[in-house]
């Protein structure tokens, strides 16, 4: 009996031992991956979306700056041509340093240039025409705003009573074929290589437009404008009136600008 009772307790302890290991080497309950992982994505993307959105608004803020900026450049270039063409309507622009001067009311100088794919020579009284409006524009290929503006020059000549001519100063005509062509522009346009008709016609800025009708030099717009500016100068020369002054110009460039705007 008393071998009996040892067994016993034996077997007790024995089980004791196999309960206490295993449960050492019992699996732990694990967390709740799920929950983490949807919480880790959460994260994840609100970490995007914030990504996001700072970068919408540093291109907003970027696009508004180059807004901000393309107007100011306007702007000056408004202010600039009010301040070297004021002049333009007194005596003083009348005094010309050279005999071979353009003048304004006065013919204008005589000039060669040549076609930009054939490179054929065409003087100035092959491109005037008898009893038309005549718009000369003096550019050149680095100049944006000349380009920009082009268009614009494009849809303008589509007027039965104008005509417009594009002239490049002082570039190869190589060099001006291709930006035409690239550009698509279906204008008249020739090339001055030597740069002898920028200086008769005194152009220091581009883009230039000088405006010639009846034999005369009528008008003279310093700058690149808008359409609606193109269209209301075109409009007073054809009815006879002088060139608008520069306070007008810039008051017509405004209303365009607000009708494009929405305003």
């Amino acid at each position: 009996m008393k071998r009996l009772h040892t067994i016993i307790i034996a077997l007790m302890l024995a089980g004791a031992m196999v309960f206490t290991a295993c449960s050492k080497d019992a699996p732990k309950e694990e967390k709740p991956v799920e929950q983490t992982e949807t919480k880790t994505e959460e994260k994840k993307d609100d970490k995007k979306e914030e990504s996001k959105e700072d970068k919408k608004e540093k291109k907003d803020e970027k696009t508004e700056e180059q807004k901000k900026k393309e107007q100011e450049e306007r702007m000056a270039a408004r202010t600039k041509y009010i301040e070297t063409t004021k002049n333009a309507y007194s005596e003083e622009f009348t005094e010309l340093e050279h005999a071979d001067k353009a003048e304004m009311g006065g013919a204008p100088v005589d000039f060669t240039v040549k076609t930009i794919d054939e490179g054929k020579e065409v003087k100035l009284d092959q491109i005037l025409a008898s009893g038309e409006l005549v718009q000369l524009n003096f550019f050149q290929t680095w100049c944006s705003y000349c380009i920009k503006e082009m268009p614009d020059l494009v849809e303008l000549n589509k007027r039965d009573d104008i005509k417009v001519v594009l002239i490049d100063s002082g570039e190869k005509a190589s060099a001006v074929k291709t930006l035409i062509e690239g550009q698509q522009i279906d204008l008249p346009v020739f090339s001055d290589e030597s740069g002898d008709v920028n200086k008769s016609y005194n152009i220091g800025s581009f883009p230039s437009n000088y405006y010639i009708k009846d034999g005369k030099i009528v008008g003279q717009l310093f700058g690149a404008w808008n359409d609606k500016v193109l269209n209301f100068v075109a409009d007073e020369l054809n009815a006879g009136n002088p060139m608008p002054d520069p306070d007008k110009l810039q008051e017509v460039w405004q209303q365009g600008e607000d009708e494009k705007a929405g305003k």
